[in-house]
């Protein structure tokens, strides 16, 4: 099962567990997160709980003070159990990014593509007179394994990068590789 998730807002959110829900017996499911800007932290949590059964740990925000606040998840019982890969690319960037690579380190799923944008910072948005919106850093955000992302991005256990020629022939390099995982099995 494919599925293109292209943000963590509340209206591509209904579609996007519904789907889960109506494919839970797949085999595998394909996560594209390559053009996901990310979105709401409420969301993501819902998110997560799609594909985790037990309470984890995600990671940690840091305010500008220094306190930590833990980021954990619930899970579901009724969680989807099968194979998961996500992918992500250079606009794969906050609560996508923060997503991959707690499916990364807690071994639930496999990331391919490439290096993510590396923006992360939790913080409130402002919209101003002249119609611009400033968005205020207000958190840093670490892995539960330490791992500050913001200028980092997460690197994908399986870097596949695009090429000219990819492009040219209308090829998915990432998704291929995913196809030629599932062939092994």
């Amino acid at each position: 099962m494919f599925l293109s998730f292209q943000s963590f807002n509340r209206a591509p959110w209904d579609w996007f567990a519904d789907q889960v829900e109506r494919h839970k017996s797949a085999s595998a499911i394909v996560l594209d997160l390559r053009e996901n800007a990310g979105g709401a932290l409420e969301v993501q949590r819902n998110v997560f709980d799609l594909f985790f059964r037990t309470k984890t740990l995600v990671g940690k925000f840091r305010d500008r003070n220094g306190k930590e606040h833990t980021y954990n998840i619930e899970g579901r019982k009724s969680a989807y159990q099968g194979r998961l890969f996500v992918l992500i690319g250079p606009n794969t960037q906050s609560a996508s990014e923060t997503f991959a690579a707690a499916i990364q380190e807690s071994g639930r799923g496999v990331v391919i593509g490439q290096r993510s944008k590396g923006e992360v910072m939790l913080g409130t948005h402002y919209k101003l007179p002249n119609g611009y919106d400033l968005h205020l850093a207000m958190m840093n955000y670490h892995t539960a394994k330490g791992i500050r992302l913001e200028g980092r991005g997460v690197i994908p256990d399986l870097e596949v990068g695009v090429t000219i020629k990819d492009f040219q022939e209308n090829r998915d390099a990432a998704l291929e590789k995913v196809n030629a995982l599932l062939q092994q099995q």
